[in-house]
C-alpha cells in the first residue's frame, strides 16, 4: 500500500506525513409536540499559520455539496486544500484564485504535481471529512467550517492497515481513550501546526492531547486488519425530526468583518417572531444541546425565507472568538400551558417544562417570573421577601404587585395594602 505522505515529501518537506467518551449528565428534556423549533447548526474555526498547514476536518452535516463550495471566498489567492485520494494514491489539490473560488492546481503549480490523477475538481464535502489547508502568505488566515450539527445515534469508519486521516466526528474535543477497538500497537498523531511536526499519542490509539472540533488526525493502524471504528453520540438528541420547520438551510461566516449569516426557513406569514440561541464551544468542551444562551430576536417579513447575522453583541464576543458557534432557531408562538412563554423557549433558553405553567409548583406562573427576575425553576423564591416590606413574592403575585418594588407605605409608615381573611 502507498503511504500518503511519498507524495508530499517533497514540496512538504516538513511533514513526514500520512495522511468518545460520553460526556457529563445532561438536562433531560424533549422538543415541544407542537414544534417551532430548529435542528442545530454551526461553524467551527480553523486556524492556518503564515506559511504552514492545518489538518482540517468537518464536524457537520455541511449545507455545502463540495469542500470548494465550502470554502468558496475564504483564505487567500494561492492558498491550497488537498485531500488524499486513498484509490488513487495520489492528493487532489485546489488552489484559491483571486475571485475567491477554488480550482484544480495546474501541473507543476501549488499542488506540485500532486493533483491530477484524481477528481481533484470536486472533492466531496462530508461530515467527517479531513484535508490540508496550505497558506502561501505570509500571515496567519482562518477558515470557517460550516453544517447541522450531526445528531446520528453513532458514526462509523474504517481506518485501513497502514496510515490514514480520520476525525472525531461529532462537536466535541476527542480525548483520553483512542477509536473503540484499537489495539495496543494502533497509533494516533496529532499534527502540531506551530511547529510543522507530529505529535505521537499513546498505546491503542491514545491521543497526545485533547484533538478540538475542527481538526483531523492521522492514524497508524498495525497489522494487516482495518478497524472498523464506531463512535456513539455523546449526549442526547432532544431536537425535531429532520425536515421540519423552522429550518437553518444555510450558514456562512465572515473574519472581515466578522459576521455569520444563517438562511432561515420558517412558516410563511408576516410578523411571525423568530427567536435566535447561541452557544459558543471551546477548544476541549463540548455542544451541550441545552446550554443556549439568547442572540437576538425579529419577526418575519412574510417570505418563508429570513436572513440573520450574527455580527456580535455585549456578551457574546465576535464570531472569530470561539473555536465554534451553534445557533437553534425557535419560531411560531404554541404556549402550550398558557404561562406566556413560547414553547421552545421554555424548551431550550429557560429550561422550564412547557407542558407545566408553573414548573416548580411555587403558585407563581413561570411566566410572570421570567419576566421579573425570579427564577422558575427554584420554588424558594415564591416565599422570599426581598424588600422586607410584609409581602413575600407570591403574595404580590396575586395581589398583582411588582415583586421588584417596595410596597408603598402610607404616612405613619404602615403599608398601605391589607391581606383580608374570610372572617373580616
Amino acid at each position: 500500500m502507498k503511504q500518503p505522505h511519498a507524495r508530499l515529501a517533497a514540496p512538504l518537506a516538513a511533514l513526514a506525513l500520512l495522511a468518545a467518551t460520553v460526556g457529563p449528565a445532561l438536562v433531560a428534556g424533549e422538543a415541544p409536540a407542537a414544534g417551532g423549533v430548529s435542528r442545530p447548526a454551526g461553524y467551527v474555526r480553523v486556524d492556518v499559520p503564515a506559511g504552514g498547514l492545518a489538518l482540517a476536518a468537518l464536524p457537520f452535516d455541511p449545507f455545502a455539496g463540495t469542500l470548494a463550495e465550502l470554502l468558496e471566498g475564504q483564505l487567500g489567492e494561492g492558498d491550497s486544500l488537498l485531500v488524499w485520494d486513498a484509490d488513487s494514491g495520489a492528493y487532489a489539490s485546489l488552489v484559491r484564485a483571486a475571485d475567491g473560488s477554488w480550482a484544480p492546481a495546474p501541473a507543476g503549480g501549488a499542488g506540485e504535481g500532486d493533483a491530477g490523477e484524481g477528481d481533484a475538481a470536486a472533492p466531496l464535502a462530508a461530515a467527517g471529512a479531513v484535508f490540508w489547508l496550505r497558506n502561501s502568505g505570509g500571515a496567519a488566515r482562518t477558515a470557517f467550517l460550516s453544517g447541522g450539527v450531526v445528531l446520528d445515534a453513532a458514526r462509523e469508519a474504517v481506518l485501513p492497515p497502514g496510515r490514514s486521516f480520520a476525525s472525531y466526528p461529532f462537536l466535541r474535543a476527542f480525548a483520553a481513550a483512542g477509536p473503540a477497538g484499537a489495539g495496543p500497537a494502533d497509533r494516533l498523531l496529532a499534527w502540531d501546526a506551530a511547529s510543522a511536526a507530529w505529535l505521537e499519542g499513546g498505546a491503542a490509539g491514545a491521543p497526545p492531547r485533547p484533538i478540538p472540533p475542527g481538526e483531523g488526525f492521522a492514524f497508524d493502524r498495525a497489522g494487516a486488519e482495518p478497524l472498523a471504528w464506531s463512535a456513539p453520540r455523546p449526549w442526547p438528541d432532544p431536537f425535531p425530526a429532520a425536515g421540519g420547520l423552522p429550518r437553518i438551510e444555510a450558514l456562512e461566516v465572515s473574519a472581515d468583518p466578522p459576521a455569520a449569516r444563517l438562511l432561515i426557513r420558517s412558516e410563511p406569514g408576516r410578523g411571525r417572531p423568530v427567536h435566535i440561541l447561541f452557544q459558543d464551544v471551546p477548544d476541549g468542551g463540548s455542544f451541550d444541546p441545552f446550554a443556549w444562551r439568547l442572540a437576538g430576536s425579529f419577526e418575519t417579513g412574510g417570505s418563508p425565507l429570513s436572513e440573520w447575522a450574527d455580527e456580535g453583541a455585549p456578551g457574546r464576543p465576535p464570531v472569530t472568538a470561539p473555536r465554534a458557534r451553534c445557533y437553534l432557531a425557535v419560531c411560531g408562538l404554541a404556549d402550550a400551558d398558557g404561562d406566556g412563554v413560547v414553547d421552545g423557549l421554555e424548551a431550550f433558553l429557560h429550561k422550564t417544562d412547557w407542558r407545566s405553567a408553573d414548573t416548580d409548583r411555587d403558585g407563581l406562573a413561570d411566566g410572570w417570573e421570567l419576566a421579573r427576575g425570579l427564577a422558575p425553576r427554584d420554588p424558594a423564591d415564591a416565599s422570599a421577601s426581598p424588600f422586607g416590606d410584609g409581602f413575600t413574592n407570591l403574595q404580590k403575585f396575586r395581589l398583582g404587585l411588582d415583586p421588584r418594588v417596595r410596597a408603598a407605605a402610607d404616612a405613619s409608615g404602615k403599608t398601605a395594602l391589607r391581606i383580608l381573611t374570610p372572617l373580616e
